[in-house]
């Protein structure tokens, strides 16, 4: 690995950009605030050539560490000297994927790179709009769609809120594609960007691909004369948008495929908790599992593999005798002092709803020091927005997400991966087939709604 470490010698935006951009289309670019001494001794071996004078020694230490497994070619120390404009702007350009990055990004999805090559490219125009989580997986699922002449300018992405290590890179790449990304998922926020959008476009015919029902619904709602066809992702969204009117619905959410991502989401969420929390005795320690549809399920099944002893909740009573019957312990979804003992010998938590579940009156009722994990972010946002703003709980830092403590009581409460899927800091980036299969049956029920028909 050659790296070149170019730097200060107070030159202006314009000769920093013509030094630097016959470089970037061959080489990833990392940004580095620190000591010229401290980082040739750390790379020595490693560096070819130097050309600057660095007083600075605010080191990013965890830059540092990261560098030492990554094949970065060029590395540009920064300091006050250097335009922020042009630290902005080389920032920026690093984060456009390399040639090499999207070979390996494609590598991820084998299986929708051979059903795309399948299927003739789209005739006529659609609005797309797609509501899901941002991952590398989703960045090949747009890809391929734009491939087959869904023009980039008329897909319309709503991330949701979980947001794993590569998510402002996506959407950056995402919108380097011509791709509209809008960074709200609240119900309020997305209903006035789809009625422009539905106002504005002059295309008759509408696409919703959705995971929770929020998207689909306020297209429906809308409507404008327009004909809307919807795929819904999740049990718990199909039930919210079912009994809608005015579209056309595909619901995948118990289909065979979706059922197997549902176990290796599960088991990827269990694993992630067992690797942040490994260092605590986790066998035969009770676990609250806050749901038990078929992501809490799998998550249930996966901490016993692991000897704990999940205790299971949902607001469903059919899930909570599916529960019994599979012979889990249960206690009622409405948590209250009746189960305060059973309540106080349990120190984790495990949320799979995909809504707000957990408040700052429920959470008392456990003991001292609690661990929550979620598969969703929305499962903790409610508790975060009250714990952040109770002047008797103090925020502290946790490298394993929010750690709060009670200053008058000293209890502790640990929001895993800061309240988002704790399976997203794990699994995104895994060459797995159940996520490709998922993304590919994705893939081929929006070109069927296109009217586009696989070649035999």
């Amino acid at each position: 690995m050659e790296i070149q470490i170019i730097g200060s010698t107070n030159l202006s935006f314009f000769e920093y950009k013509k030094l630097i951009l016959p470089l970037l289309n061959k080489n990833k670019v990392l940004i580095l605030e620190g000591n010229q001494n401290q980082i040739k001794f750390k790379f020595k071996k490693y560096v070819s050539y130097i050309h600057f004078e660095l007083n600075n020694d605010d080191i990013l230490h965890n830059y540092l560490y990261k560098l030492e497994n990554k094949k970065f070619s060029i590395i540009l120390v920064a300091n006050d000297s250097m335009p922020t404009k042009f630290v902005e702007f080389l920032k920026d350009a690093a984060m456009i994927y390399s040639a090499t990055e999207r070979k390996f990004i494609t590598s991820l999805n084998p299986g929708l790179q051979k059903v795309s090559s399948m299927y003739p490219d789209v005739k006529q125009e659609y609005i797309l709009l797609i509501r899901e989580h941002i991952l590398l997986e989703k960045f090949n699922l747009v890809s391929a769609l734009v491939n087959k002449k869904i023009s980039a300018k008329n897909i319309y992405f709503f991330p949701k809120e979980d947001r794993g290590p590569n998510y402002n890179q996506i959407i950056r790449n995402m919108r380097q594609l011509g791709i509209n990304v809008y960074q709200t998922s609240t119900r309020e926020g997305i209903f006035p960007i789809v009625e422009q959008i539905l106002r504005n476009k002059p295309i008759e015919k509408v696409i919703v691909v959705d995971d929770g029902g929020d998207l689909i619904k306020a297209a429906s709602l809308i409507c404008n004369n327009k004909k809307i066809s919807a795929i819904e992702t999740t049990t718990k969204g199909y039930k919210y948008i079912r009994n809608l009117k005015n579209l056309n619905l595909i619901n995948i959410s118990n289909s065979s495929v979706k059922l197997n991502v549902s176990q290796q989401i599960g088991l990827s969420c269990v694993s992630r908790f067992r690797a942040l929390f490994g260092d605590r005795i986790l066998s035969n320690r009770r676990i609250l599992v806050i749901g038990y549809g078929n992501l809490g399920k799998a998550i249930a099944d996966k901490l016993i593999s692991i000897n704990m002893v999940p205790i299971i909740t949902d607001k469903d009573a059919k899930q909570l005798r599916l529960a019994e019957e599979n012979r889990m312990p249960i206690i009622p979804y409405k948590m209250n002092s009746a189960s305060l003992k059973t309540l106080k010998e349990i120190n984790f938590i495990f949320c799979s709803t995909g809504v707000p579940v957990l408040n700052r009156e429920t959470i008392e009722l456990f003991g001292d020091n609690i661990v929550i994990a979620s598969a969703s972010s929305q499962d903790c946002k409610e508790l975060i927005d009250e714990l952040r703003s109770d002047i008797s709980y103090k925020l502290l830092m946790s490298k394993r997400g929010f750690l709060f403590k009670n200053t008058i009581t000293n209890k502790l409460i640990l929001i895993a991966a800061f309240g988002h899927a704790i399976n997203l800091f794990h699994s995104e980036g895994v060459n797995e087939v159940e996520f490709d299969a998922f993304t590919v049956q994705m893939f081929e029920k929006i070109l069927l709604l296109a009217d586009t028909r696989r070649n035999c």
